[in-house]
């Protein structure tokens, strides 16, 4: 039970790790303030 939360909390801690360094590589390509945009989301209804 310990050993699997241990390596639960250890992989969460790596996929952060790694989110913040590809943010920092590539701010240009990756930007996340459009994605969280509701105007971006919802498409408008076509027709």
């Amino acid at each position: 039970m310990i050993e699997s939360l241990v390596t639960v909390v250890a992989s969460a801690v790596v996929l952060m790790a790694a989110f913040v360094i590809a943010s920092r590589i590539i701010p240009d390509e990756y930007d996340p303030a459009p994605a969280r945009s509701p105007a971006r989301t919802v498409e408008p209804p076509v027709g």
